[in-house]
């Protein structure tokens, strides 16, 4: 299912198309913002970014994220080029407010 998580203010869901991303492959995540207690959001800003905190790096490509007609956005050109733990951080701002989310991700490794 969706990666989420939540912060002070808002709950994040994202998910990901290709559902299962290979390492390297590029991939986009929608986006959807909700209120702690699940009432819609329209937000004005939604940036989404993955590090490797462990390895101390993040994506080599820069996403380009767009606001969709139905309140959620999409984030374009994300890629994980290694496996391992990876942390995506969603920074959102909505009616007046922003704040930054974390999730832990684990990308697998390639099927041999």
């Amino acid at each position: 299912g969706p990666l989420t998580g939540k912060g002070k203010v808002f709950s994040v869901s994202l998910t990901f198309e290709p559902k299962a991303p290979k390492v390297s492959q590029l991939f986009s995540v929608r986006t959807v913002v909700t209120k702690l207690d699940g009432s819609k959001v329209t937000p004005t800003l939604v940036d989404v970014d993955a590090t490797m905190p462990s390895h101390g790096h993040g994506m080599m490509t820069k996403p380009q994220h767009k606001a969709l007609a139905d309140g959620a956005w999409r984030s374009e050109g994300m890629k994980l080029h290694m496996h391992g733990a990876w942390l995506f951080e969603v920074k959102v701002q909505a009616g007046g407010q922003s704040e930054s989310i974390k999730m832990p991700f684990d990308q697998p490794p390639e099927a041999r």
